[in-house]
């Protein structure tokens, strides 16, 4: 590709020397690209050796307080001349301090979402296909299952319809140069010359996002357009049903809605549909009085 002036323009990825600086130049590109381990099992080793440090200290306390020759030291703090309560208190405060931090980091850490398969796949194919990066070093992508996001999705229904138009997109790209015109391509060939790497640019997620919204309306109003047109009572009550059903269903598994939401939801659009039968059934009903 050549610069304004005539000069090759140098692609993104390749200002920087193989290896971690461009595999770090990767990531920074895309925020599908971020996926780093939890270390949820290492946490978890941490924790439990963590709490019984306390647990210890705890019985320690216990014991100091029973084997406590002076009452009046255990009724006043102030007065209190027992070095070794003082001391089992001091390091109870160190460690529940430290104890209190890795739960709140472990709480954070857990929150994350969790990275697709589809991501994680993408970056084995770069690290094995450039071989950049050691094969001890990149072996924290087999671990699927640990591997966290730091970046939520903000719509699961955009995120959902997205790998599809990105499959079609490289398709294309496969299939037809004149794909290389698009603006997709282009933004491409900024971040890397390498033919097997496809990155699209925020637009597609513009794009997923009107199809998402389609197809919520089609939900929506094809139960309406088969209620106006049927007239038997069990076809619209079977009508009913299933357009709630299928509208709750698609909720629970596209937008991510709590259990409360999900039934708010549904008793609204059920409502919505019985009460466009019965005005449809009295709509009928005039016209059927009005003829001759």
């Amino acid at each position: 590709m050549n610069s304004a002036d005539g000069e090759p323009r140098v692609s993104y990825l390749e200002t920087f020397r193989p290896g971690y600086p461009r595999y770090s130049a990767l990531l920074s590109t895309h925020a599908s690209f971020q996926k780093f381990r939890r270390f949820t099992e290492v946490r978890m080793r941490l924790l439990l050796l963590k709490q019984d440090e306390i647990s210890v200290l705890e019985q320690a306390l216990s014991r100091a307080d029973a084997d406590e020759p002076h009452g009046l030291f255990l009724g006043c703090a102030r007065r209190d001349q027992n070095s070794t309560r003082k001391r089992i208190l001091d390091e109870l405060r160190t460690h529940l301090a430290e104890y209190d931090t890795m739960l709140q980091q472990t709480q954070w850490v857990q929150s994350l979402s969790d990275s697709s398969a589809r991501d994680i796949q993408s970056l084995q194919n770069w690290v094995q296909g450039t071989g950049c990066i050691a094969r001890e070093e990149r072996k924290y992508l087999d671990h699927d299952q640990d591997l966290a996001s730091l970046v939520t999705p903000p719509d699961i229904a955009v995120e959902r319809t997205l790998p599809l138009l990105e499959d079609f997109l490289c398709f294309l790209q496969r299939t037809s140069r004149r794909l290389s015109f698009s603006p997709a391509t282009r933004k491409n060939h900024y971040i890397t010359e390498d033919e097997n790497i496809f990155i699209v640019g925020p637009w597609i997620r513009r794009v997923s996002q009107a199809i998402a919204t389609w197809m919520a309306t089609l939900a929506l109003l094809t139960p309406i357009i088969i209620l106006f047109v049927t007239t038997s009572p069990v076809a619209r009550l079977v009508t009913i049903i299933v357009a709630a059903g299928v509208s709750l269903t698609t909720m629970s598994l596209f937008t991510g809605a709590k259990t409360m939401e999900i039934f708010i939801a549904g008793a609204g659009y059920a409502a919505v549909l019985v009460v466009f039968t019965s005005a449809s059934n009295t709509l009928f009903s005039t016209q059927e009085c009005s003829c001759p």
